[in-house]
């Protein structure tokens, strides 16, 4: 049976990201004042009509949107099951949802390039020699025909998700066909590095370099992004064009949450995750610590003081609690196919075949171009659809 989040637990859990700045009445305020914003969220997006990362309805519609490289976006190209670093105003928390502004919004793939292999009974791609994890809530995108049967060797995709320090790769969160390409891209944690060879290996592929193209300060143990050209040496590797910006880190923060995979551990007080490090000394574990181990995904939440996450709470984040906590979906219906039982809303495909599906304040003769509505649901089997189990209309 699908969970979704209810009323009350959305307000325990955004009270906790407030540490403990709630209060009663119809709204409170979590922040500060300052030059940086007062929060920061990083995870996958599971939600639209604002964008839903962790819980909190981000309006975006102000937002600056921007991609790994800095480079102007579009809110219309952020996608579900993205993974995105969001800066915000202060999160204002209701009896429903917890809301607040984002100033900015930054995405950006682990992987671009052509498909290897696949094993659809394990789930796992490889991807320009790295592994990639598919799971119940990997998005693939419906251009994708067929779902995980589109992925056939050559097939060059998109890959967005979590480091997996388990496998040295990629459980990926997000998948969706490459346009034209002109370079191939990667980003992970350097595991080996020859300087004298100039060539350096993250994952199970190896890479080679120009002399001086390289940063001051590459070493082992870092988080790269390289963008690759699209033809090998003789020895199968292919060469970095150029070595991308490190990945953004939040400086300081009132109230911040980061949701995803433990890819450092040195003790539950100290660790990384999605490349945020995590500093638990005084933090309270609701579910234990004895699952909080590397590879573990997690929820931490606190403040960010030298950018480092200051953590009040930490969650285990099991993919049975990914899975049935589903995806949603508010906006203006865009189109229905009626013999289908499909319609798309935000950019998504949403499936209401489902005999048990429920339907408030209206029916499915109300699924019409330009009705407001709001749905939750889970993944289609083949991944590319939303399934809905509740519809809700807004007008």
């Amino acid at each position: 049976m699908m969970q979704f989040l209810t009323s009350p637990t959305r307000w325990l859990a955004a009270c906790v990201l407030a540490l403990g700045a709630c209060g009663g009445g119809g709204g409170v305020d979590i922040g500060g004042t300052g030059a940086e914003p007062p929060t920061y969220s990083n995870g996958p997006i599971t939600g639209f009509g604002s964008i839903i990362v962790n819980g909190v309805h981000f309006d975006e519609a102000a937002a600056k949107v921007e991609d790994g490289d800095g480079v102007a976006r579009t809110a219309s190209q952020l996608k579900l099951g993205m993974v995105v670093q969001v800066d915000a105003d202060a999160i204002v928390v209701g009896t429903a949802i917890s809301t607040a502004k984002a100033s900015t919004v930054r995405f950006g793939s682990e992987l671009l390039g052509p498909v290897q292999s696949f094993n659809a009974t394990t789930g796992v791609l490889k991807v320009l020699g790295q592994t990639v994890t598919l799971s119940a809530t990997t998005v693939l995108d419906d251009r994708l025909v067929g779902g995980t049967a589109a992925l056939t060797v050559g097939k060059v995709v998109e890959v967005y998700g979590l480091y997996d320090p388990a496998t040295q790769g990629v459980r990926a969160t997000r998948i969706e066909p490459a346009g034209v390409v002109v370079a191939y891209r990667l980003r992970g944690v350097v595991a080996g590095l020859d300087t004298a060879n100039r060539t350096l290996t993250i994952g199970a592929g190896t890479y080679t370099y120009s002399s001086g193209m390289e940063p001051g300060d590459l070493s082992v143990g870092q988080y790269q992004r390289l963008s690759l050209g699209l033809v090998a040496d003789s020895s199968g590797r292919l060469p970095v064009m150029a070595f991308g910006a490190a990945p953004s880190r939040p400086l300081e923060r009132k109230a911040a949450e980061v949701r995803g995979v433990v890819d450092s551990f040195t003790s539950t007080s100290n660790f990384r995750v999605n490349g945020v490090t995590i500093n638990a000394a005084t933090a309270t574990f609701p579910d234990g610590t004895a699952d909080l181990v590397l590879g573990a995904r997690v929820q931490a939440r606190g403040a960010v003081t030298g950018g480092v996450l200051m953590a009040t709470a930490v969650e285990i984040d099991t993919d049975q609690k990914v899975e049935e906590r589903g995806f949603e979906v508010s906006g203006t219906i865009e189109s229905v196919n009626l013999a289908g039982k499909t319609l798309v809303l935000r950019g998504t495909t949403v499936d209401w075949s489902d005999p048990n599906l429920r339907f408030d304040k209206g029916t499915a003769t109300d699924l019409v171009v330009g009705r407001k509505v709001e749905i939750k649901g889970l993944l289609s089997p083949d991944r590319t659809r939303l399934m809905a189990q509740r519809i809700e209309f807004e007008n």
